[in-house]
């Protein structure tokens, strides 16, 4: 058989084939992974600075209030960035057993894989950060 011949070629192009989809498929799950990463990051970075801000910014000194969701809510979207579409808040402001005053986030985020994890459905990213008033 001569080198260049139509066997050749042919064995050249199933081993692409089989190589080629085994790459690729790595390729994508190696992006999908990343971003999914990204977007637990950027949850986690919303809650924390959300509780960090209300507790350094008091919404109503007058009412006792110390962080409040209207007050928290445009921070924690501020956060999340690309990410913020569907994202859920809940702003929390009670006092500890031992009577801190502490200002609680949770962020919640449906976050949607666009490639093989994608027969997955969705995944809740949940993150929860509290700051204590000192």
């Amino acid at each position: 058989m001569r080198p260049g011949s139509s066997a050749q070629r042919g064995q050249t192009l199933v081993e692409f084939a089989l190589v080629g989809t085994l790459f690729f498929f790595v390729v994508f799950f190696l992006i999908g992974g990343a971003w999914f990463l990204a977007a637990d990051d950027a949850v986690a970075t919303a809650a924390r600075e959300g509780a960090r801000y209300g507790v350094e910014f008091p919404a109503g000194a007058a009412t006792g209030d110390q962080c409040t969701y209207a007050q928290v809510q445009p921070v924690v979207v501020a956060g999340l960035g690309p990410f913020s579409g569907g994202a859920t808040v809940t702003v929390t402001d009670s006092y500890s057993p031992s009577g801190l005053e502490y200002c609680s986030v949770q962020v919640q985020y449906p976050f949607n894989p666009v490639d093989i994890f994608s027969a997955m459905g969705s995944i809740t990213i949940s993150q929860t950060s509290v700051q204590y008033l000192s």
